[in-house]
């Protein structure tokens, strides 16, 4: 008897180990994507914008209507993400080359000094400004105002080694850095906007085509989120870190 309960005991064991396995091989479920809208920007490229239900990983956001403004309302690192970096640029090619240059998530966020207090100054791996190639294929706008995009290196299969999020910031309510942060606000909205009247909505992710960019701006660490956990669902970057706040937005039009 005790030797039946103990093949019972080891088979069960084995038999959650595959199902654990093939859970883990499963694609991640994705965000509804309803029927693609052809627009035109204003240089005449057609661009396809596909709504989602995707309200995305930060559970504080809002609607647009709730958050039609401009000044940052977060609470959560406000300082490093409404200032810029006073460093020189790094220029890379690819989403995947730029992600490669960064400590990985786990060495970062066992570092005492890093908080979430409203005052928590940048880690010294976090003094870089970058600017990155990228396709910018989703983008939502949250309740503390920040723009929520995601870039990747391919716009119709990210794979969460070559997406990141970058944020174009909420405004802070003064300091050296809030004409940077005005113009490269301008600039998102302006070439959003003319895109035969489209608004980013903010309620969830718009998901995009054929909007290659250059991205530049200062890098982030967003602690309040676990790695694999920010983004439209199973279109998440694998790692937290952010280029925020964006400083500039280069739209690459023929």
């Amino acid at each position: 008897m005790k030797t039946e309960r103990i093949i019972i005991l080891t088979t069960g064991l084995a038999f959650l180990a595959a199902l654990a396995c093939l859970w883990r091989s499963m694609p991640p479920a994705k965000a509804r994507i309803g029927e693609p809208r052809v627009v035109t920007s204003s240089t005449g490229k057609k661009i396809s914008i596909r709504r989602s239900d995707d309200e995305g990983s930060n559970k504080d956001d809002r609607s647009f209507r709730e958050s039609d403004g401009d000044e940052f309302t977060g609470v959560v690192r406000r300082d490093a993400k409404t200032s810029i970096v006073d460093a020189p640029i790094e220029s890379f090619d690819s989403v995947r080359e730029l992600l490669m240059s960064l400590e990985p998530d786990e060495v970062i966020r066992s570092n005492p000094l890093i908080s979430r207090a409203s005052d928590n100054p940048r880690l010294s791996e976090e003094k870089r400004n970058v600017r990155v190639r990228a396709f910018l294929f989703a983008a939502k706008k949250s309740d503390d105002n920040d723009y929520h995009v995601m870039i990747a290196d391919n716009d119709e299969q990210p794979t969460p080694d070559m997406t990141m999020t970058v944020e174009v910031s909420g405004l802070p309510e003064g300091g050296p850095d809030r004409d940077r942060l005005v113009a490269a606000r301008d600039s998102f909205e302006s070439y959003m906007n003319s895109l035969d009247s489209y608004e980013v909505s903010g309620t969830s992710y718009d998901f995009y085509s054929s909007i290659p960019v250059w991205v530049e701006g200062s890098l982030f660490f967003d602690v309040q989120h676990s790695s694999g956990d920010v983004g439209p669902i199973g279109y998440r970057s694998a790692t937290v870190w952010e280029i925020h706040p964006v400083t500039s937005i280069e739209f690459i039009d023929p």
